[in-house]
């Protein structure tokens, strides 16, 4: 609209156009390129405001990064703000928010956050890992920068924020991850990697006569990750098996008062075979029966997923098997979670592996262990042995301060 009168407001960039007589807004910025690697200094007009407070409100959306009209300016910053908004929304672990956050950081240092998604092309790509590579940060950081700039994208293309996905016909970047021994075992799952797929199965869908199936696997993987269980003896689990129990609990207090108090738990005395995923023995490895107590947070998860199937119309007897699938199912969802998220591959058992070790970790005796898990201690021992001797280490730490 060149060739109109306007005058200045009390406001800085918001004018009054004498013809039209509406309110023009314009937004200053500088545009990184990142194929020169320059900033390009440049201007945006925003035509037709009706009041002065509509202008003020649009000049504040161009300046803070919130969502452009031509979502074709999208920016980095502006695609991790989309990314955290729907993170928040859907309830994303506070380690998932933290950590993409962090590596979001990682990759401005090197494509400025006004960098816009439509200007990033292979040589971008390889001019950022290459640049993170230099500055020599570990494989393990490399991996998960990587993965975070390529979920980034994925998110702009799936919203329409640009028409292509410029890292589709890309090769994806793979990195050495070495995980140190003492810290933990290379088949155990870490928090941030049970959070993003746990992340994965609840904000995804895979409908199937009407039924979200990921909400069952969702539950399924929870389970695993906090019971140790092995899959046979999960996947030929019924409704019946998980109970409320109360029991007295003494209270540390002068008069000794007792308190009711209740606990969610699962009974595990049978396994599903593997050898046609229909066969139900009721006996466990080893003949070892238990009961696992689990944490409130999976309580709600499982009541909620029977409301849930309850709304669809899920006919499920409570002695019918929770999941009615068998391990190659099970194991053919792990998976594509995880080459969508770009993580660590893993197996079922993985689960089994991290719940124990992680138990020895924080300090449970072996005998206790040994009641949860349904292993001989000689096998835990000889299959976990990384925490035993972490233990070992900070008993001579500790006599080294005598």
């Amino acid at each position: 609209m060149a060739g109109q009168k306007r005058t200045k407001t009390k406001y800085a960039n918001i004018y009054f156009n004498e013809d039209t007589k509406k309110y023009d807004v314009k937004y200053n910025f500088k545009e990184y390129n990142p194929v020169s690697q320059k900033n390009v200094y440049r201007a945006k007009w925003k035509y037709n405001l009706m009041t002065l407070a509509e202008a003020r409100q649009e000049l504040a959306k161009m300046q803070t990064g919130d969502m452009p009209a031509d979502n074709k300016e999208i920016t980095l910053k502006g695609i991790y703000e989309a990314w955290e908004r729907e993170a928040v929304a859907n309830d994303y672990s506070v380690v998932t928010i933290r950590n993409t956050k962090e590596q979001l950081r990682m990759i401005t240092q090197y494509l400025p956050e006004d960098t816009k998604l439509k200007n990033i092309t292979e040589e971008t790509y390889n001019f950022l890992i290459s640049s993170c590579r230099e500055k020599g940060y570990s494989e393990e950081t490399l991996h998960n920068i990587n993965a975070c700039f390529r979920k980034l994208i994925r998110l702009a293309y799936r919203r329409d924020y640009i028409k292509v996905n410029p890292l589709d016909k890309i090769k994806n970047k793979t990195f050495k991850v070495k995980v140190p021994i003492d810290e933990f075992s290379p088949k155990l799952i870490t928090k941030d990697e049970f959070h993003m797929i746990d992340d994965y199965f609840k904000n995804n869908s895979f409908v199937r006569l009407g039924v979200d199936r990921y909400k069952k696997y969702r539950l399924l993987f929870n389970l695993l990750y906090y019971s140790g269980v092995r899959i046979g003896e999960a996947l030929a689990l019924t409704v019946n098996d998980f109970e409320v129990v109360g029991y007295r609990k003494k209270l540390v207090t002068p008069d000794l008062e007792e308190a009711q108090s209740e606990v969610f738990q699962v009974k595990i005395n049978k396994v599903l075979l593997a050898t046609d995923n229909k066969t139900v023995r009721y006996s466990t490895k080893n003949y070892k029966n238990r009961v696992i107590p689990l944490p409130v947070h999976f309580q709600k998860l499982f009541f909620d997923y029977l409301l849930y199937a309850q709304s669809v119309g899920v006919k499920m007897d409570s002695s019918d098997r929770l999941f009615d699938f068998g391990q190659g199912n099970a194991l053919y969802m792990l998976k594509k979670a995880i080459k969508k998220l770009e993580i660590r591959d893993h197996s079922l058992h993985d689960f089994r592996h991290t719940f124990i070790s992680n138990i020895m970790a924080l300090g449970l005796s072996m005998a206790e262990v040994e009641q949860f898990s349904g292993d001989t201690q000689r096998t835990i021992f000889a299959r976990y042995s990384h925490p035993v001797e972490n233990s070992k280490l900070n008993l001579i730490n500790a006599q080294n301060k005598f």
